[in-house]
């Protein structure tokens, strides 16, 4: 991925849309006569966007998050792939709807200490680097034992607003999957969070929706959705917990047997 001017810090409301294929084909048609696509989207084509959030091993960021407090706040790593990466660290925060969140860029080492040691790179003077990390350093404070939980990946389509339009960027994603297993961030795998030809769009704003896009939504009926990738990865995290503990309900009651103490394998 080319090197660009790398912006860290956000402010900003977003809003968020389920759609379905026919929705996504009729809406960039729209879009492309208002918007252009992001340089990493390659004229219509998507990039990957890796994701880890942190969490303690008692999920209790996320599970603060969905109880909907008017302030939140999540921490993750994120990397956008390419043939040149680019490695961030991030602190997402809400508060009464208003989306702020800062970043760092990090080497790929730096990355990787953070990753698998939780060590922060250090201040290097710049005081927007040094403030974001000290934000991040106070979240690590509140939440003691943070480690990586989940692993998010998606495909992302992304544009912005021409020239002379009211400011607007939207993201279109794709192949959303989540693991809590092999969390090298690296590495492939997971479950779908979404159905199958299912999109999340987002919506990024400063006050309210350009009237040629909110038109455009009334015409493809694309209605606004509540919905997070961590917090619909939590949701079905929390189902299958439930799933398992009926199973062993089953095999106590039926077969006498304690699921959760039989080995793992037959060696």
């Amino acid at each position: 991925m080319e090197e660009k001017e790398v912006i860290t810090s956000f402010r900003r409301i977003e809003v968020k849309y389920l759609l379905n294929e026919k929705q996504r084909d009729g809406l960039l048609k729209i879009l492309e006569q208002h918007m252009e696509y992001d340089p990493y989207s390659q004229a219509g084509g998507h990039y990957s966007v890796k994701n880890i959030y942190f969490d303690t091993p008692t999920n209790n960021v996320i599970r603060e998050s969905s109880e909907g407090p008017l302030y939140k706040a999540k921490l993750r790593l994120r990397t956008y792939g390419g043939e040149h990466p680019l490695y961030f660290l991030e602190l997402k925060k809400k508060f009464k709807g208003e989306v702020f969140k800062r970043r760092i860029t990090l080497s790929e080492s730096e990355f990787e200490a953070f990753e698998w040691k939780g060590i922060l790179p250090p201040n290097n003077g710049e005081y927007m680097h040094d403030f974001v990390l000290k934000e991040i350093a106070n979240w690590l404070e509140q939440y003691p034992g943070t480690v990586p939980q989940v692993v998010l990946d998606y495909d992302r389509i992304a544009m912005f607003n021409k020239p002379n339009e009211d400011y607007l960027r939207l993201t279109i994603d794709s192949n959303i999957i989540a693991r809590r297993y092999n969390l090298n961030i690296l590495e492939e795998g997971g479950h779908p969070l979404l159905q199958p030809h299912q999109y999340l769009l987002e919506a990024k704003i400063i006050r309210q929706l350009p009237l040629w896009f909110a038109d455009a939504l009334n015409q493809l009926s694309i209605y606004r959705a509540s919905v997070s990738k961590y917090g619909l990865e939590y949701k079905k995290y929390l189902q299958a917990q439930i799933q398992v503990k009926e199973i062993q309900k089953v095999a106590k009651a039926e077969f006498d047997l304690d699921l959760e103490k039989l080995p793992l394998t037959d060696d």
